[in-house]
């Protein structure tokens, strides 16, 4: 199910989230019911040590989980990408940004940017996959994207962010030229899915440049290209 969970558009770091957005899917025990003045952070998890984390935002600020109450059970992994359900708390967290009572998390699949070659071609793949929104910071590239599917559990996905070895198409100065793959393994195309995926950046990937191109064969449209700067805070 998490596969197809339909999300809105995250233009910005926080915003007012509707309740029924906040709904899982109806045959889902992990459902969870958020209140109408829940909001909704794509985020980093920053573990502090065994038993406590707080989030990094992409603008640079931070949010510290003073109520963990509803994700007793969720385990924080330092680095990974999160889509985080919250209230802000009238309370101030020292040295934090926000103190806010979490009511949700969903992990987003965190992945490396790997080389595409004449060996590995067939295995990445190249369906069709569109993309809603990138963002880009100086340690992940985030993609929402859509893609056909049948929603069957038995097949799954894969996404790929490659660096493609098997072409000499020019490198343009200010951007890293990067390609988003999709192998649907045979997967049926029945149903539109939407989720969300974060790539991790080395350091010296994006040294000296202004973003990334990134190719996208489209569901509708074919091949296209995306140019993306640095996200900066509005």
């Amino acid at each position: 199910m998490k596969s197809f969970k339909f999300l809105p558009v995250i233009s910005a770091m926080l915003f007012a989230f509707s309740m029924q957005s906040c709904l899982g899917d109806l045959d889902d025990d992990n459902t969870v019911i958020c209140p109408p003045d829940t909001s909704l952070a794509i985020a980093t998890v920053k573990v502090i040590d065994n038993d406590d984390y707080y989030f990094g935002l992409d603008d640079g600020n931070t949010m510290y989980p003073a109520d963990k109450s509803h994700v007793p059970n969720y385990t924080a992994k330092d680095g990974q990408r999160a889509l985080v359900y919250f209230n802000l708390t009238d309370k101030t967290a020292e040295d934090y940004d926000y103190n806010i009572r979490v009511l949700n998390i969903e992990d987003v699949l965190t992945k490396n940017i790997i080389p595409l070659t004449e060996e590995t071609t067939d295995s990445i793949g190249d369906d069709k996959i569109n993309v809603l929104s990138i963002r880009l910071t100086k340690e992940y590239l985030t993609i929402q994207f859509q893609f056909l599917g049948s929603n069957n559990p038995k097949k799954l996905h894969m996404l790929n962010l490659v660096q493609n070895l098997t072409t000499n198409e020019h490198e343009e100065g200010e951007y890293l030229n990067l390609e988003f793959r999709h192998n649907a393994y045979d997967d049926a195309p029945m149903r539109l899915g939407e989720n969300y995926i974060s790539f991790k950046l080395g350091d010296t990937l994006l040294a000296e440049k202004k973003g990334v191109k990134v190719r996208i064969h489209t569901i509708y449209n074919g091949v296209i290209y995306k140019y993306v700067n640095f996200y900066q805070e509005e």
